[in-house]
């Protein structure tokens, strides 16, 4: 009785020491599996001996000997090929199992599948052990000898699945709940084709992972097995870690090659109790938006470092980056700034007849917008009825005295006279009622493109402001109609660009 309390108190003994490598160091926990499987392997090892090494012994030896004779030495050629041949016929399916049993673990290792992963090390292994056993007793004449061995070799299954089983169970199944626990850096939708954002959003989603372990300082070993799915995801030549300056960096090669800081240190680097890790700063994305919470107002990123700093220990550090204002200017922000100074900010031209192009901020009408017509009648709401309103607003003022049939053009005498009206009252043109016609100042297309006399240009304002001017009796002169045609809109071309204030009707 007092020997079964002994071998319970080991066994109890055995089950902690596995359980405090497992907490504490997962290496250490490997190797004293190994160490058992070895121990186990070599005692069935020992039997295997025992049984078939008498045997072989004399079969090696009889082979040996027929080699020191030319007939012989060719009859045993003969012999071997014929073997190898023989093997091929009788294994060619188990070879082909131990090789999709290979392939499949692969896979079951990117997909997650810890526990399909056991069962197939252990088909393999099981498999690789018989295969090369038979075709040893096939080469030396000793028939199925791999018959006479498999059960002693399936004695392995029963250590190798309790091994097995406790990793997967202690140590794979929390490395899986850490990656997933890691979320969206790894199991993000699609990954970017441009190497440099690939690197990027590599690199973030390893970090992610390693800061994810639990505990401040690790080993290289508890990390190295989680970087394999990123590695894959992302495409890395290599993803690995390095210790730099008390930290654990994550280095990645994808042409380029780049590195990021975690919050981990090495298990084997001097404790720093207190010390506040340095997050590696996350780069804003050329392209996306800020906003200024200073300036009020929203500016695109043009490059994700502007400024860079180099440390043995760190490496690289960016520290700001540069972005463009809607008004076409450039700006230049600290990272560390974040939140007080700025913020990322999904920003989007409000009007619905607009669009961005370019890497700037150039916002242009769709093309289906970008003509006169759409934008005298329906951006400014100039029409002949409205013009029509203008006239008789503007008639009563600038008739002639005592004349209800004549008025005095606002236009040039000069360019009045060149129309066929020479007749003037105070140097002004007369001109018949019938031929007036309200001409803008400055032209429709001038406001637009670049406001005129002191005003914001129509392409940046919002639509009720457009048609407040289109409205307004200082924006008109009163003139003859031919000499309002000569003049036009001024050789102004109407742009296509907006501003980031413009608004379209009922925007």
């Amino acid at each position: 009785m007092f020997a079964a309390i002994e071998k319970g108190v080991e066994g109890a003994q055995e089950v902690n020491k596995l359980i405090q490598l497992a907490r504490t160091d997962i290496g250490a926990l490997w190797v004293h599996i190994k160490e058992v499987l070895a121990n186990t392997v070599d005692e069935i090892f020992e039997k295997i001996k025992k049984k078939v090494l008498y045997e072989t012994i004399k079969k090696v030896l009889a082979y040996i000997v027929t080699l020191f004779n030319p007939a012989g030495a060719f009859i045993k050629a003969a012999q071997a090929i014929y073997a190898g041949i023989t093997f091929l016929m009788d294994n060619i399916e188990r070879i082909v199992a131990l090789v999709n049993a290979f392939l499949d673990g692969v896979e079951m290792a990117v997909r997650g599948n810890i526990g399909g992963i056991a069962a197939k090390v252990i088909f393999g292994l099981k498999n690789a052990i018989v295969a090369g056993i038979d075709f040893l007793a096939k080469l030396l004449g000793l028939g199925n000898l791999a018959d006479k061995v498999r059960t002693i070799i399936r004695q392995l299954k029963t250590p190798v699945d309790r091994a097995l089983g406790f990793v997967v169970d202690k140590v794979l199944q929390p490395a899986v709940k850490l990656l997933q626990k890691a979320g969206k850096a790894v199991v993000g939708a699609g990954v970017p084709k441009d190497p440099a954002q690939r690197l990027e959003a590599g690199l973030s989603a390893a970090v992610a992972v390693v800061n994810a372990i639990s505990g401040r300082r690790i080993g290289a070993a508890v990390i190295r097995p989680l970087l394999t799915a990123i590695r894959l995801r992302y495409q890395f030549q290599s993803l690995d870690v390095e210790a730099r300056g008390g930290r654990w960096f994550v280095v990645g090669q994808l042409n380029p090659r780049g590195s990021k800081p975690s919050e981990k240190e090495p298990a084997d680097a001097p404790a720093t109790p207190g010390a506040a890790p340095v997050a590696a700063p996350l780069l804003v994305a050329p392209g996306s938006w800020i906003e200024n919470l200073q300036a009020k107002g929203f500016e695109r990123v043009s490059s994700s470092g502007s400024v860079l700093k180099r440390s043995k220990e760190a490496g690289v550090t960016t520290l700001s980056f540069s972005t463009t204002t809607l008004n076409g200017g450039s700006n230049t922000h600290s990272y560390a700034g974040e939140g007080t100074s700025w913020r990322r900010h999904n920003f989007r031209h409000s009007s619905n007849l607009v669009t961005l192009v370019g890497s700037g901020v150039n916002f242009v009408l769709l093309p289906q917008f970008h003509h006169r017509e759409y934008i005298r009648e329906t951006l400014y709401t100039d029409t002949a009825a409205s013009r029509a309103g203008i006239k008789a607003r503007l008639l009563p003022a600038r008739l002639v005295p005592g004349s209800k049939d004549k008025f005095l053009s606002q236009a040039s005498a000069a360019l009045e006279a060149s129309h066929g009206y020479t007749q003037t009252l105070h140097g002004e043109a007369v001109i018949p009622v019938a031929h007036a016609s309200p001409d803008h100042d400055p032209a429709i297309a001038e406001h637009w493109s670049f406001g005129g006399k002191g005003n914001t240009p129509g392409n940046n304002l919002a639509q009720a402001a457009r048609e407040n001017w289109n409205r307004n009796l200082t924006t008109f002169k009163l003139m003859s109609l031919k000499a309002n045609l000569s003049l036009g809109s001024r050789d102004t071309r109407y742009t296509n660009q907006v501003g980031p204030d413009f608004r379209g009707p009922g925007e």
